[in-house]
C-alpha cells in the first residue's frame, strides 16, 4: 500500500471529534479543498525551510518542480527576492519559518498519497508584523508521515537529493510594497 492511501480527506482536513467538527491547521492552510492526489516515484519536490539538514524528512509542507522554477524565474537571480517570493506565494508566516535560509530537494522513491492546492493568504502573527497579509494562491502540497519511522533523519519513501543555503535576511518591513496590507 502507498503511503497514506489509507487516509480520507475527513482525517486530515477536519479536526479530531474531541476538539469539535471543523477544519484543521492542514484544511486552513489552502484556499479550498485540497485533492488527495497520488504522486509518483521519481517526483522532485522542494520546502524552504529554516530547520537544518537533520529536520528535512519532518516537515510535512513541500512544492512541485513547477512552482519552485515559477518562483526562480520571478526572482531573477536575486535571493532576496526568492525568500520573499516564497513566503509571499506559499503564504508562510514568520511564526512558522522565521528564516527561511535552506531549500530542500527530494526525490520520492516510490509513490505517495499527497494533498495539494492553494494556499490560503495568511495574517502574519509576529508582534513587529501583524499588519501584514501574506497572499498565498501558490499551489503547495502537505504531504505527512515521509520521516521513516525507525530513523528521524530518513525517509522510507524518499531521498534527499540537494540542499541549498540562502544565506540572505528577508525583512518585509523594508520592502512592503507587493504585500496586502
Amino acid at each position: 500500500m502507498f503511503l497514506n492511501a489509507d487516509l480520507s480527506d475527513d482525517q486530515v482536513l477536519l479536526r479530531p471529534r474531541f476538539l469539535g467538527k471543523g477544519p484543521s491547521q492542514v484544511a486552513a492552510a489552502f484556499h479550498g479543498k485540497p485533492l488527495k492526489t497520488k504522486l509518483v516515484a521519481d517526483t522532485l519536490l522542494f520546502r524552504f525551510s529554516t530547520l537544518p539538514d537533520d529536520y528535512v524528512f519532518r516537515g510535512a509542507w513541500w512544492l512541485s518542480h513547477e512552482v519552485f522554477l515559477w518562483l526562480l524565474e520571478q526572482a531573477n537571480g536575486d535571493r532576496k527576492a526568492l525568500i520573499k517570493l516564497a513566503r509571499m506565494h506559499l503564504a508562510v508566516k514568520f511564526g512558522w519559518s522565521s528564516g527561511m535560509r535552506h531549500i530542500y530537494v527530494i526525490q520520492l522513491t516510490q509513490p505517495v498519497f499527497a494533498w495539494v492546492g492553494p494556499a490560503r493568504a495568511q495574517q502574519e502573527t509576529a508582534a513587529h508584523l501583524k499588519d501584514i497579509r501574506w497572499p498565498g494562491q501558490a499551489q503547495q502540497i502537505y504531504l505527512p508521515n515521509l520521516m521513516s519511522s525507525d530513523h528521524h533523519f530518513s525517509s522510507d519513501h524518499a531521498r534527499l537529493v540537494e540542499t541549498y543555503k540562502v544565506m540572505v535576511e528577508y525583512d518585509p518591513r523594508e520592502d512592503p510594497s507587493p504585500l496586502e496590507t
